[in-house]
């Protein structure tokens, strides 16, 4: 049998052809891949993925003189990827893994969590201990009193000013020297500086040995850590400047986040594994009134030790709970990994850790979705295309994913012969063969198979043959669930239906039974989707 990396080298051209296939042609035409050339393409992507952020190897082990990876060790450091995100550790290239994969991210590579790793704890019970990581000697300042200077600043793509930059520079610094001895002080001279911040593109320095960036979306930005043998680079932080770099908004990359994050390997912190920590390695977007969480408070602490004079805050007035938490969401559907929350005319976004990604007042629909009606009831997004779906009454409307600014969506049009024109939407369900009024929808990208949801009745598509399953009642599908569910989504290898109601939502667990090729529902539901998801109070 031919090695897994092997496989991967030869499936490049798969990949290739597949590209072709699907944008050579009109939606007619498009047939969905086969299972298995979409699994051994993730593979090639996953194990780019592992090489560059140090779960494998990019040189072969002395006792393997072929160079080729055994589909042990492949396995072992999905695990370890998946062990450190919190994933279920499958050892598999699944749904979830693969969102994690594609989500921009910090360029310095994820520690491995052992037991000698130190400031990580692993207990022998089945709950396992997370917690920050720190460098540790000798990557750390050995004085208190810090020198910072911004180098340079961005251009195009990014929306962010020079002033900007230097408020969320300051800010960022603040948010570890609040809790800490350290002080720092901006300089002139960038030769008098213990930190540098530099934006640049793709190879941006003359440092031998100094990464490349990798254009929009992937990494993000890289760090030095102190006495790290780079030479004057040695506390540098670099910014991929073909990122969207945003400030005070919920949209594009935030600044404040990415430089807080940077600020805290240039003071000899390494990745944390708790999915709330700055110190997580993938981005998050802009948070208001964002504090430094506890796990990095700790880890930097344990360096450096407390701030002997902390800063005193004012008393905090009770906080109203969030909108969202007191909102009827009409419909909830994952989008690249994302949860959109639709109420009205307004969304919410949040990750599937349940971190609101968007203003906590919610951001206009159409921002995002061109024309989409107020009060979306169903939708979803295929997985092999990317196309999402939405229903409401008799009607559907598709969009496909656009890079820049908002809207991040726009209207796929089924003749490309029609352009620049608008595409013609919205247009009836029945010529998708689906029923009007659906309620929800739930798609299992895994299997190519799309669960439409209308009154107590669940009908089952075929994605890669375009046909109806079966068509069974709901509680049959999915055991123990209820009538018309106002939201459905797939994640992890778990189904979860929302019902929405005047004083909230609960949901239901069902887990994916691959031997059956069903769901199995899970004890212990329903449960509250407001408090479980988006920590509502």
């Amino acid at each position: 049998m031919a090695s897994w990396k092997a496989q991967c080298l030869r499936l490049v051209v798969v990949f290739a052809a597949c590209v072709v296939a699907a944008y050579g042609s009109t939606d007619k035409d498009v047939i969905p891949p086969k299972s298995h050339d979409v699994q051994d393409m993730n593979k090639v992507k996953a194990f780019e993925y592992l090489k560059k952020y140090g779960y494998l190897s990019k040189r072969p082990a002395k006792d393997d003189a072929s160079g080729v990876l055994p589909p042990d060790k492949a396995v072992k450091a999905i695990k370890r990827l998946q062990k450190f995100a919190g994933l279920a550790e499958t050892g598999e290239i699944d749904s979830s893994t693969l969102e994690l994969i594609e989500r921009p991210r910090c360029g310095v590579k994820d520690p491995e969590l052992t037991n000698g790793t130190e400031g990580f704890n692993l207990s022998e019970s089945r709950e396992r201990s997370r917690r920050y990581v720190v460098a540790g000697p000798p990557y750390q300042w050995t004085k208190h009193d810090l020198t910072y200077k911004v180098v340079n600043y961005p251009g195009p793509p990014s929306t962010i000013t020079a002033g900007e930059v230097d408020a969320d520079v300051i800010q960022a610094f603040k948010l570890w020297s609040d809790v800490t001895p350290l002080t720092f002080r901006s300089v002139d001279d960038e030769n008098e500086a213990d930190i540098r911040l530099i934006f640049g593109k793709r190879s941006h320095t003359e440092v031998e040995g100094d990464p490349p960036f990798d254009g929009p979306g992937g990494t993000l930005a890289h760090a030095f850590s102190p006495n790290s043998n780079w030479g004057a680079t040695d506390g540098d932080a670099h910014f991929d400047e073909d990122e969207t770099y945003t400030h005070g908004v919920y949209r594009g990359v935030s600044f404040l986040y990415t430089v807080a994050h940077e600020i805290g390997h240039t003071l000899g912190l390494d990745h944390s594994n708790v999915p709330n920590s700055l110190m997580w390695p993938w981005g998050r977007s802009y948070t208001s009134n964002f504090v430094l969480p506890e796990d990095d408070k700790a880890a930097i602490q344990s360096i450096y030790g407390a701030n002997p004079n902390p800063p005193t805050l004012p008393p905090t007035p009770p906080t109203p709970p969030p909108a969202y938490c007191i909102t009827f969401f009409s419909s909830l559907v994952l989008i690249r990994g994302q949860i959109y929350a639709f109420s009205h005319d307004k969304l919410w976004r949040f990750d599937t850790n349940g971190n609101l990604l968007s203003e906590q007042e919610g951001e206009l629909s159409r921002t995002y979705f061109p024309k989409l009606p107020r009060s979306v009831a169903a939708g979803y997004e295929r997985w092999y295309d990317g196309k999402i779906y939405f229903f409401k009454g008799r009607n559907h409307w598709v969009y496909t994913f656009v890079h820049g600014p908002p809207p991040l969506f726009k209207m796929y049009d089924v003749d490309p012969s029609n352009l620049p024109s608008e595409p013609d939407y919205p247009r009836l369900a029945k010529e998708l063969s689906l029923p009007k009024k659906v309620s929800a929808a739930l798609h299992v990208g895994d299997e190519g198979r799309t669960y439409i949801f209308k009154g107590k009745m669940v009908r089952i598509v075929d994605e890669y043959e375009n046909n109806t399953i079966e068509e069974t009642k709901t509680h049959l599908a999915f055991p123990g669930a209820q009538w018309f569910p106002t939201g459905a989504f797939y994640h992890d290898g778990y189904a979860y239906l929302i019902y929405s109601h005047g004083q909230g939502a609960d949901y239901f667990r069902f887990k994916w039974d691959q031997t059956r090729k069903a769901f199995a529902g899970m004890p212990g539901y329903p449960r509250n989707f407001f408090k479980d998801f988006l920590h509502c109070p």
